[in-house]
């Protein structure tokens, strides 16, 4: 699992234990169940395994609501494109939805490929 990783996690505050991690899963698909947030996995075409996921969710800034999204792909999928391919699609469908308004995203600083993802 991706959120139990230190290496995935590091720039995301460390590795989340398994219970802290089922618990904002449940609240997640009942958000996604009510059209509040989007999780989604991140998959190859002809694949039955997912290599990452995008999730777009509620969220605050500096004492603001807001929505943000955040994305995660396994390293032996990295730097190949996936990640902006993916943030791009969810974008877009967000877009043609007219679905969320405004969404924000920070990548650390030190994480250039989610940077650029970014760009």
């Amino acid at each position: 699992m991706t959120e139990t990783d230190p290496v995935m996690m590091a720039e995301l505050g460390g590795p989340r234990p398994p219970e802290a991690i089922e618990r904002a899963h449940t609240k997640s698909l009942a958000m996604a169940a009510e059209g509040r947030c989007w999780p989604l996995k991140v998959m190859l075409d002809g694949s039955s395994s997912a290599v990452g996921w995008v999730g777009v969710f509620e969220s605050s800034h500096e004492g603001e609501e807001i929505v943000e999204i955040g994305w995660m792909v396994l390293p032996e999928f990295q730097n190949r494109g996936i990640a902006s391919q993916a943030v791009r699609s969810v974008l877009e469908k967000a877009r043609r939805e007219r679905k969320f308004g405004r969404i924000h995203a920070f990548p650390a600083v030190k994480n250039a490929a989610s940077t650029k993802v970014c760009e």
